[in-house]
């Protein structure tokens, strides 16, 4: 069945009609049964998904803010355009009788259709605020479930013959599981793209982090642009820490971001009512859930740097970071950014910190010593026209490259 998202954020349900929700404790060793998927299209299912879906964003094998509900429902809200949808939950049981079945993977898809209608794709979904779009799914289990969702990828009933992985993580328990998968199923998959983004991860301490990763002589600058920034007035750094003050923050931030060149272009949060309405919801949820940090520094009480990072389990993701661009001399967003590293090492919870950067990003990388890895991936569904595009891409990149050669750096 073909859903839209009006279809799928369709009239409430009254809360007596949907089923009891249930929150599964079992170890992952005791969820060793059967596995089977449903597949969302209504406001009614996705609402009876809720409680599985939040406790497998507590237990997934590698953490994804974007694909938990309290983040991903709000894009889906106020981000999603004509797209068409398969939600895929995929749901396990143990054997045993007392053993309660949980969610252990939820893969949120979009179809596409070539503009002759001779390949259709089945694509993760993300939009302009989405930074990482690998599965959810529990640890203990991510071999299993990926065979159970490729399966369902190979039935008669499944329309696609590609399958389109953008941007999923390309190192780690994932990325090993899909590449074991991929290799047992047979598989045909190109490689679209990969590359590294800046990643912060733990040290000993704030300071030595700092010390290792930054230059003395940027360290100097640094410390010369924050005492001219003194000369100006009271500089102060702040955390968000009342939920009163929440609103406030939120609008100095959009305040910061319309200043600068993002206003200009029109590509700035406050931009578009669905893009404000989007950020708001999503922060004031990560709020109550205590998976919110906003820093900021301020300068005689007034918002000259903010930084908006997100929290799960044991990471975070640096989302949006804006500064007053009319004080770029003084490097406000660079002192927020050393800052934020103490921030990090502050908490003894918090492991590591991903950038959601661009490649090779002009500050982030000056600062962060560490990467990961992301990677774009095209895999045959094993239909014919699958495996004949899959198989024929990268011929046609080879032509391409010869026709046109990549300039080659000086």
């Amino acid at each position: 069945m073909r859903s839209t998202v009006s279809d799928i954020f369709s009239s409430p349900v009254p809360a007596e009609l949907l089923p009891p929700a249930t929150v599964p404790t079992a170890p992952p060793h005791l969820l060793n049964g059967d596995l089977w998927l449903e597949v969302a299209d209504t406001a009614f299912e996705l609402d009876k998904h809720a409680a599985a879906w939040d406790d497998l964003g507590r237990h997934a094998a590698e953490p994804n803010v974007y694909y938990e509900r309290w983040m991903f429902e709000p894009a889906l809200q106020a981000l999603a355009r004509s797209e068409r949808f398969r939600l895929v939950f995929v749901y396990r049981k143990g054997k045993r009788q007392d053993v309660p079945p949980a969610l252990v993977g939820f893969f949120p898809l979009i179809v596409r259709t070539s503009h002759l209608g001779l390949v259709t794709t089945y694509e993760l979904w993300g939009h302009d605020y989405c930074f990482l779009r690998t599965p959810l799914i529990r640890e203990g289990h991510l071999v299993d479930t990926l065979n159970a969702f490729f399966a369902w990828t190979e039935s008669k009933g499944f329309p696609a013959s590609v399958l389109e992985l953008p941007q999923i993580h390309g190192e780690g328990p994932f990325a090993k599981a899909l590449t074991q998968v991929f290799y047992e199923r047979k598989r045909l998959v190109h490689w679209v793209a990969s590359y590294n983004r800046a990643l912060l991860v733990r040290s000993s301490s704030g300071d030595e982090y700092i010390h290792t990763s930054v230059s003395s002589h940027q360290r100097q600058e640094v410390r010369r642009q924050s005492r001219r920034l003194a000369e100006l007035g009271t500089v102060e750094l702040r955390k968000l820490d009342n939920e009163i003050l929440l609103d406030t923050w939120l609008t100095d931030f959009f305040r910061l971001e319309d200043s600068g060149w993002k206003g200009e272009a029109g590509t700035s949060l406050n931009a578009s009512e669905e893009s404000r309405a989007f950020f708001r919801d999503v922060c004031e949820r990560a709020w109550k859930r205590g998976q919110l940090e906003i820093l900021g520094l301020f300068l005689n009480g007034s918002a000259v740097a903010m930084k908006v990072n997100f929290l799960s389990g044991n990471g975070s993701y640096a989302f949006k970071i804006a500064y007053r661009e009319d004080l770029a001399r003084y490097s406000p967003g660079v002192q927020l950014e050393l800052e934020n590293i103490q921030a990090l090492h502050n908490d003894p919870k918090r492991q590591w910190m991903d950038s959601c950067a661009v490649p090779n990003h002009f500050m982030i990388n000056r600062l962060w010593k560490d990467q990961r890895t992301i990677q774009h991936l095209l895999a045959s569904t094993g239909r014919r026209r699958g495996n004949l595009l899959v198989g024929l891409l990268p011929l046609l990149r080879a032509i391409k490259r010869t026709i046109r050669p990549i300039p080659t750096a000086p």
